[in-house]
Formats: structure tokens, C-alpha cells, sequence
């Protein structure tokens, strides 16, 4: 039997640019397991000053991944992102992420990316990025 779990963590942004994350933990079949959602996050003016260039990353480290996956029972052997700023979490958690992203996508930004093809597929490469 195998009991490999798949985490699924994203960030949603709204029009009030008001920010959520959530993540999913399913196992391998992809029957949800666990599913858990932050409470809102919405910067300020004296955030946005203080933190500048770096805030999206604060909140997406801080304030979304860590507490979601602090929090979870099911505790996942990977850790799929939507967001490439999600892959700095490796360095405070246990789990590690992967993040999937198109050709148009990927930027030598210290990662290492891995191109995937799949000889019947007509979407194009997908490549998978894990940071250094």
C-alpha cells in the first residue's frame, strides 16, 4: 500500500487586494485528505512601505505556507506550489516543495528546473523547479 501524501498550496488574490492561502493533502490517488485556509491578509500602507520589494515574499512565507503547514494533521512527503515564492519555505519546513510552471514561465532566478515531455502530450513542456 502506498501511503505517499501530495500537499497542494496556493495563494489567491482579490480585487480588494485582500490575500488568502490554502492547502490541499491528498494521497496518491488524490482523494483529499485535509484541507485548510488562512484567515484574510491584507497589507497596509505602512507594510507595503516597510516591506517593499520583499513583502509578497513575506506573506507567502510568514503569513500563508508556515502557519497552513504547521497546522496540518496529514503531513505531506511533497509540497506542490503555484507560486515560485512558496519555494523559500524549504528552509523552514519539512516537506519539500516543487513548484510547476510552463516554458514561458521559468527564469534562471536560483532554481533548478527540470523540463518534462511527454511524447503524446499537445500542451507543450512542463518543467518542475526546486530551489538550490
Amino acid at each position: 500500500m502506498n501511503d505517499k501524501k501530495v500537499a497542494f498550496l496556493i495563494k489567491a488574490q482579490f480585487e480588494d487586494e485582500s490575500i488568502r492561502g490554502a492547502v490541499l493533502v491528498t494521497d496518491v490517488n488524490t482523494t483529499p485528505l485535509e484541507f485548510r485556509v488562512t484567515s484574510v491578509v491584507k497589507p497596509n500602507d505602512l507594510q507595503k512601505t516597510l516591506y517593499g520589494e520583499i513583502l509578497d515574499q513575506y506573506i507567502c512565507i510568514e503569513l500563508l505556507a508556515l502557519p497552513l503547514l504547521n497546522a496540518l494533521k496529514e503531513k505531506p512527503d511533497i509540497l506542490v506550489v503555484q507560486n515560485p515564492l512558496f519555494l523559500k519555505v524549504n528552509s523552514k519546513a519539512e516537506i519539500p516543495p516543487i513548484v510547476l510552471l510552463s516554458e514561458a514561465q521559468v527564469h534562471p532566478d536560483g532554481t533548478v528546473t527540470q523540463q518534462l515531455d511527454s511524447p503524446k502530450s499537445q500542451h507543450g513542456s512542463l518543467y518542475i523547479s526546486i530551489l538550490k
